[in-house]
Formats: C-alpha cells, sequence, structure tokens
C-alpha cells in the first residue's frame, strides 16, 4: 500500500486539471512517483470528486 501526502494530492490534483486527463502512467511520469503511488493518487482525487471512475484497462479517469 502506498502511503499518499496531502502535498502530492494537491500536485496530482493541479497536474489532471492542467492536462484535462488523468492516467496513472501520466502522474508516474510527471511527478516522478511510483506507478502504485500514481494509482493511489488518482482514487483519493475520485474520493474528493476530481476524477471519474477507471476507464477500460490503461487506468484512464474522466476529470470532472
Amino acid at each position: 500500500m502506498s502511503v499518499i501526502h496531502e502535498d502530492q494530492v494537491r500536485q496530482a490534483k493541479e497536474i489532471v486539471t492542467a492536462h484535462n486527463r488523468a492516467t496513472p502512467t501520466m502522474l508516474e511520469r510527471l511527478m516522478m512517483v511510483h506507478y502504485q503511488t500514481a494509482v493511489a493518487l488518482l482514487e483519493e482525487l475520485e474520493k474528493l470528486g476530481v476524477v471519474g471512475p477507471e476507464i477500460g484497462k490503461l487506468g484512464l479517469r474522466a476529470v470532472l
């Protein structure tokens, strides 16, 4: 299980809203975090209503 911090969630939110897309791979590259951390960040953003549920097998999520 990945430990995520509030500042990482804030940074992830800024990234997905700026790019109008959300994938674990994108966060992994832009934030320089492990893939599982990127997935955990997207799950947290979903709880906060920033992104929608995962679409398909690639982890793409709609930015709300």
